[in-house]
């Protein structure tokens, strides 16, 4: 009798636990359709709450089974209409709606307005914009090319560019049709001067960077057009900057024009204004002039003329000052020269001498100096050649990097010859700095064995004057 008692009970609990979990759940049906009562196909059911999500199908009809909650959220979405949500409170068994979906706002309309009417591949740049381009080169016309589609330049301070991956001379110059050998810029970037093209003269600017016309000749990248203007009446302008001026005068008349222009460059305050002192100073002048004449309607004579005055003034100068060389330490480069000479034989003298030397030297700090200012800083100063002498370049070297053992040899290797150098050549402060240095590295080596050695050739070295160890 007990028996029975337990087993009804245990089927009444299961009973009532299995109407629980349906009690719980509900279905939710309908039909998603379009402001004209058309059927919607693909439109996605979801409610993210509980990650259930389906689809309608060809007649818009869809079925979804979910949990019942207080509230619970379905969204209807597809492309091309507006998102609708519907939120039920407490749902039970199984619901019926239908959905009407919205189409999107269309997009507002759009005006195109024409400019101009463009019959080839060579583009019309405003020169208005000449004038409202900064410069610091004073090339204003190859600035403007630089900010065109397709063009590149790796020097803010040059007017050289390249298009489409082409080279720097692939690039076509004509001026009032007659092309223009453009290798007047003597160099590039903070030694380069003026180029060719003025542009206060010019009127009429086209660029092209492929497919351009036969008369431009074959070459691969791009093709620039200037067209200077011809004048009627009296025109003048007037420019200056700590980087430069330049003038311009223009007289004319229907038969006759006449365009002078002046400008003058430098680069000096510029470069000066940097963290390094600059190596150069250097000074541009350009004179230029353009004569028309026009004695009837079919024929016209044209004269340009040019006067380039360019002045670079190089001297070089060693750049890397103790400022300078803190900071790229800091990043990771580990070579910097000390006590360096610059004058034929100036190794050979007590004293550095300054009245020969072929160019400055920032640093003025003996190698005595540099060495314990490294020290002070927590480096090493090593004076090692083995992987040269042992013959450890190329594969050999790196392969020893990537695996980390090339500290097995380096680090015992700058500590012997520091201790060399200290030994030698260094003052007592020196000395002290030096020896304490070497005391605390030589615990830092892994490996016991090369610990060991690397001790003792340190002895030898102090007390019987042995020198070149090497691992």
């Amino acid at each position: 009798m007990r028996r029975n008692l337990k087993q009804f009970i245990t089927i009444l609990v299961l009973l009532m636990a299995t109407l629980k979990a349906a009690a719980d759940d509900f279905t939710l049906k309908g039909k998603v359709v379009d402001e004209e009562e058309h059927a919607l196909e693909l439109v996605t059911v979801s409610c993210p709450a509980q990650g259930k999500v389906t689809m309608t199908n060809l007649k818009g009809e869809f079925s979804l089974h979910l949990q019942s909650a207080d509230s619970v959220e379905v969204r209807f979405s597809m492309i091309g209409y507006a998102p609708r949500k519907r939120v039920f409170r407490n749902p039970k068994k199984q619901l019926r709606i239908q959905i009407v979906m919205h189409p999107m706002k269309a997009l507002q309309e759009v005006t195109v307005t024409q400019q101009r009417r463009q019959t080839g591949q060579t583009q019309n740049l405003n020169v208005k914009d000449l004038k409202q381009t900064p410069s610091t080169t004073g090339n204003a016309v190859e600035e403007l090319i630089q900010q065109q589609a397709g063009v590149s330049t790796h020097n803010e301070l040059s007017s050289q560019y390249n298009v489409r991956g082409g080279s720097f001379d692939e690039n076509l110059v004509y001026i009032n049709q007659v092309e223009v050998y453009r290798p007047m810029l003597v160099s590039s970037g903070q030694q380069e001067g003026l180029s060719i093209i003025n542009p206060d003269m010019v009127e009429k600017i086209g660029f092209s960077t492929g497919g351009f016309e036969a008369k431009y000749g074959d070459k691969m990248s791009s093709a620039l057009d200037i067209t200077y203007r011809r004048v009627e009446g009296f025109e003048a302008t007037a420019s200056a900057s700590l980087l430069g001026a330049s003038g311009y005068l223009g007289v004319g008349n229907k038969r006759f024009s006449m365009l002078h222009g002046l400008r003058y460059k430098t680069n000096k305050y510029l470069l000066g204004s940097l963290e390094t002192t600059g190596e150069y100073h250097p000074n541009f002048f350009d004179y230029q002039t353009y004569i028309s004449y026009k004695p009837n309607n079919r024929w016209t004579v044209d004269f340009i003329g040019n006067i380039s005055d360019n002045h670079y003034n190089f001297k070089p100068e060693d750049r890397e000052s103790e400022e300078v060389r803190s900071k790229l330490l800091r990043l990771g480069i580990s070579q910097v020269s000390g006590g360096s000479r610059t004058s034929v034989g100036g190794y050979t003298e007590k004293l550095r001498p300054h009245d020969t030397e072929q160019f400055d030297v920032s640093d003025q700090r003996t190698l005595d100096e540099v060495v314990a200012w490294l020290m002070q800083n927590g480096h090493i100063p090593s004076f090692c050649t083995a992987c040269y002498r042992e013959g450890r370049t190329g594969d050999r070297f790196m392969s020893l990097c990537k695996s980390g053992q090339i500290l097995n040899c380096c680090h015992p290797n700058a500590l012997m010859t520091l201790a060399e150098y200290l030994v030698d050549y260094a003052s007592e402060e020196t000395k002290q700095l030096g020896f304490a240095m070497i005391g605390k590295e030589l615990k830092r080596i892994p490996k016991e064995k090369v610990r060991d050695i690397a001790e003792q050739n340190i002895r030898d070295i102090i007390m019987s004057n042995s020198r070149d160890f090497r691992f």
